[in-house]
Order: structure tokens, then C-alpha cells, then sequence
């Protein structure tokens, strides 16, 4: 019997199901090309058993077909990556997280270490807090010595061996460093730069808060005594204090100010420098000598014991100048001397003058009162005029009589002259050896 073609459009839809077609009865040639479509596919109905190995490949495979939600957990494991397969650029971010990292997963080679061309970098763990750099701990075997709270570790020169310093201490509750030491000998702090450049300075720099009202301060302590240096806040000056008490200061002007005591230069032919530039130090110009004092006149080659009313010298000397002031009125009983002819000399000068060419040293004004001393009987030329004073013989005084008149000659006061009980009063300035 001759059969007749039966075409697509003679069958019945679902008239031909799975069990009316032979095993392996439609292969791939009987199929027309896009005669399966997703559509015709029932779900799950293409298994993995179904699949020829390597029938997936990836021209079969639409882009952005497979998504996450069509992979299976772990499915992808690490034998089904090709090398290479994952990049950076196809990792999201924040895609890898903590918990998607296995331990141990990320070795040292990975990480950045020291080696040849750069340092260690590592982290240490920090009981869940974040990670901080590692600390080093102090070997196996090490050992301090004399060790105690607050005290200062040293090296002993022994191999793993440290000091605890006993007399080197330093309290952070007290905020107080102290070094002490029990010997007969000097304890030195040393601050010493040793290098031969132009800025090689060496300094200790004691600075205080800006608002502290004492400011910064350096003290020295012997036994129950003590100085201080200090800065106040309020003078801008440098303080020294002897036991608290202000004795002399820098002020911030530049003066220096004594307060409690003097300025003393014991040094022999040493004073203050009045000089600038290249005569500085030269004897010249310095001041090294300033006293007052009291003198007492007295006469010379007296056979009696005057009495007085009046008898005082006062003097200033400054430098090598001394200036004197001398007063004598005499008293009731009048002095007489063993040669009343002679020229009355003055002695007691508290300094002798500077060897002098000429007839006096020195010169100054005289007033008087009841002195006889002009005429030819109480000065040896008779000379009238105006007496003045002198220094003769070093350390005596005499009284010269100018005269009047052109061409007269001057006298000099006899010992006569203070026979009326008069009163001399006299200022002088002249000069002293040293």
C-alpha cells in the first residue's frame, strides 16, 4: 500500500508525544535550524546527563545569560576557572568580602614584606579592635637589674642585660626628673656638640607655659641657700633672687638694675670699660676706683696741744682725682710751733699726689675768717692778695697767697698765721698715684 506524505499541517497539535517517538529517534539533522527555541523547552527539561561534554562552549552562551541567580552555590569551583579567568575589572566592588576569603587564603608572598628593595609592612592583630603595628618585645633571657617604679633603664654593657638607675629617676605623677648622686666629686650635666660646622651651637633651653607667672626658671641650691633665675611674666625681665628676695635684674630695656646690694669689682686695676672699638681694655679708659671718706687735718711741728672748735676733712676720689674738704677753727687754747717762721703745712691727706713738676700740686679756693696771713710777717714773700691751696711734699697741704699787683710774688702762709685762732675752710682737687 502506497503511503501518503503526511505534512506539519495534516498533524494534530500534541499529536505526536514523547512516547509515540523511538529512543534517539530525532537527531540533530532531522531538526530544522531555530526549530527549538527556549519556548519548546519545558523547564528543567535539559539536565546535565543531557549535555555532550563540552557541548556548552562559550559562542553558545548569550551575553549576560547566565546571572547569578542561574549559578548554584559553589558551583563554580576553582578547577572550572581557566587561569587568568578572574581580573580586576570583573570583580565588583565590595563583591569580596571577609567571609568569601578562606583562612589562610592570603600568604605572605601576597603581601608586601621586607625584602632587599623595601622594609617589613606588617599589621598585628589587636583583639577584634583595628590592627596596629607590631611591638617589639624585649628578647628571651633579658634582664633588669635594680629594676623599680619610675626609675630610668640604661644599658650595663652586658649582652641582654639593662640597668634600672637607682639615682636617675623620672615621676610622671609629680611631673619631676632627678638625678642624684652620693660622691665626693663633681656631677656634670654635659651638653656637647662635637661637630666642626658653623651652626655646631650647644644649647639647654628651659621654657615655661606663656601664661605662667613665674615663667621660666633656673634654680641653684647649697644646703639652706639658694639662687634663682627667673623670667617673670609681668616684668619682662631676667630676676635674680637670693633666697625669693629680688637682689639685681636684666631689665627688657637693657639696664641692669641693682636692687639689694652693690656692684664690687675686686679685681686689681679692674673697672668699668668707658671705651668703644679699638680702645677697649686700655687703662685709660677705665673707671676702676670710686671711695669717700673723712680725713682729719693736722698740723705739723706743734709744741703744744691746740684745742678746736671745728676740725674735719671729708674726700671723694674718682679714678686717680681725689677732691677734698677741709675745716679747722681753732679753739681756746692756741697752737704754737716749734718754729713759727716756717711754712705752715697741712698734713693727713688721705692720698698722696702724683709726682707733679712746678711748685704745688693741685689747686683749690680758700675762705677765712680772723687769719692774719698777709704781710711780710705771715708769709714768707709778704704777698697780699687771694690765698689758695695747694699740695707740697706728697700728702701736706699749704696756703699760697696770690698777690694784687703785676710783678709781685707769690707767698706761702707761715706758721705765725694761725697764732689769732682763725677759721680756714678749703676744697681741692689733685690727682693720686693710682
Amino acid at each position: 500500500m502506497t503511503l501518503t506524505q503526511i505534512s506539519t499541517a495534516g498533524v494534530k497539535d500534541d499529536a505526536v508525544t514523547a512516547g509515540k517517538i523511538p529512543a534517539n529517534a530525532v537527531g540533530s539533522s532531522e531538526l530544522a535550524d531555530n526549530a527549538v527555541d527556549t519556548a519548546a523547552i519545558a523547564d528543567d527539561a535539559v539536565t546535565a546527563t543531557k549535555l555532550a561534554s563540552n557541548a556548552v562552549v562559550t559562542d553558545s552562551i548569550v551575553a549576560a545569560n547566565i546571572t547569578t541567580a542561574k549559578i548554584a552555590n559553589d558551583a563554580v569551583t576553582e578547577n572550572q576557572l581557566a587561569s587568568n579567568a578572574v581580573v580586576t575589572a570583573s570583580i565588583q566592588d565590595s563583591n569580596v568580602t571577609t567571609a568569601k576569603i578562606a583562612d589562610q587564603a592570603v600568604t605572605l608572598a601576597k603581601l608586601p614584606h621586607g625584602d632587599s628593595n623595601n622594609n617589613g609592612k606588617f599589621l598585628r592583630a589587636n583583639n577584634g579592635a583595628d590592627p596596629s603595628f607590631e611591638t617589639v618585645s624585649i628578647p628571651a633571657g633579658t634582664t633588669i637589674n635594680n629594676n623599680a617604679d619610675n626609675r630610668v633603664i640604661t644599658g650595663s654593657g652586658t649582652a641582654n642585660t639593662l640597668e634600672g638607675e637607682a639615682t636617675f629617676t623620672h615621676n610622671p605623677s609629680t611631673y619631676d626628673t632627678t638625678i642624684i648622686h652620693n660622691a665626693n666629686a663633681p656631677s656634670d650635666l654635659i651638653i656637647q656638640n662635637d661637630s666642626s660646622g658653623t651652626a655646631a651651637n650647644a644649647r639647654l633651653t628651659i621654657q615655661s607655659g606663656s601664661n605662667a607667672n613665674a615663667g621660666a626658671m633656673l634654680q641653684f641650691v647649697t644646703g639652706s641657700d639658694n639662687w634663682s633665675l627667673l623670667t617673670p611674666k609681668t616684668a619682662g625681665a631676667l630676676d635674680f633672687n637670693d633666697n625669693g628676695t629680688l637682689a639685681f635684674k636684666m631689665a627688657g630695656s637693657g639696664n641692669f638694675d641693682v636692687i639689694t646690694g652693690d656692684v664690687t669689682i675686686n679685681g686689681s686695676g679692674k673697672g668699668i670699660d668707658f671705651a668703644q672699638g679699638a680702645n677697649t681694655g686700655t687703662a685709660a679708659n677705665i673707671l676702676d676706683d670710686y671711695e669717700e671718706g673723712d680725713w682729719t687735718p693736722a698740723f705739723e711741728n706743734l709744741s703744744n696741744t691746740p684745742s678746736y672748735y671745728n676740725l674735719a676733712g671729708k674726700y671723694t676720689k674718682v679714678g686717680r682725682l681725689v677732691t677734698i674738704w677741709g675745716m679747722i677753727q681753732i679753739g681756746a687754747t692756741q697752737p704754737t710751733f716749734s718754729s713759727n717762721n716756717s711754712v705752715l703745712h697741712i698734713a693727713g691727706l688721705p692720698f698722696a699726689n702724683n709726682a707733679t713738676t712746678g711748685y704745688l700740686g693741685g689747686a683749690g679756693p680758700v675762705t677765712h675768717q680772723s687769719w692774719n696771713v698777709f704781710g711780710n710777717t705771715y708769709n714768707d714773700y709778704g704777698a697780699n692778695g687771694t690765698v689758695t691751696c695747694g699740695v707740697a711734699n706728697s700728702t701736706r697741704t699749704v696756703f699760697a697767697v696770690n698777690p694784687s699787683t703785676n710783678g709781685g710774688i707769690r707767698g706761702q702762709a707761715r706758721r705765725k698765721s694761725f697764732e689769732g685762732g682763725p677759721i680756714v675752710t678749703w676744697t681741692m682737687q689733685y690727682q693720686t698715684t693710682a
